[in-house]
């Protein structure tokens, strides 16, 4: 074989520092394959082969090291050069392997970074996991007000002599 020390890690794989690279000595392929320093002169040492990338990373082409997936994407195979953006319904921190469903009281568009990130508005609620858009929100049932965002309930009755339509936010409306 010969080496190669212009090549770079090959994407959804990182190779720390101080790998070096040698041709396969397969006339059926030309992939290459990453060898320790000092071992590139003989084949027959045991390979320090390329690292697929974990899961919750991504390893684009050259990469000395995993870089973590963002917050509001996630990655669940190893060995990939990019991260997916996290579903809608769904929630995905610094690092996310499994998108997290969307907690009661918010809701999750494409790409949700934290679990709260986008709460059900004043007015309405939701004590059911996952939703995906403000749109799937309850409106405050009539009789009761949503005083604030985040409800999985409103808030309460309306306050004697005054009557709450639905989507209410004060419990004394005009």
């Amino acid at each position: 074989g010969t080496i190669n020390a212009m090549l770079l890690c090959h994407e959804g794989y990182y190779c720390p520092e101080g790998t070096s690279f040698i041709n396969k000595p397969d006339n059926n392929s030309s992939s290459n394959y990453a060898y320790a320093d000092g071992e590139a002169d003989d084949f027959f040492r045991t390979f320090n082969l390329a690292t697929p990338c974990p899961t919750g990373s991504y390893c684009p082409t050259g990469s000395m090291e995993p870089l973590a997936c963002l917050p509001g994407t996630f990655q669940n195979i190893t060995g990939n050069e990019t991260c997916k953006t996290c579903p809608a319904g769904f929630y995905c921190e610094l690092e996310t392997t499994t998108p997290v469903i969307c907690p009661p009281g918010s809701f999750c568009l494409d790409g949700t970074r934290y679990y709260n990130e986008f709460l059900c508005p004043n007015g309405t609620y939701s004590n059911s996991e996952g939703l995906e858009d403000e749109a799937s929100c309850t409106s405050c049932t009539p009789g009761y007000y949503c005083g604030s965002p985040g409800l999985t309930a409103p808030t309460g009755e309306c306050r004697e002599g005054y009557f709450c339509r639905g989507g209410s936010q004060l419990e004394t409306p005009f």
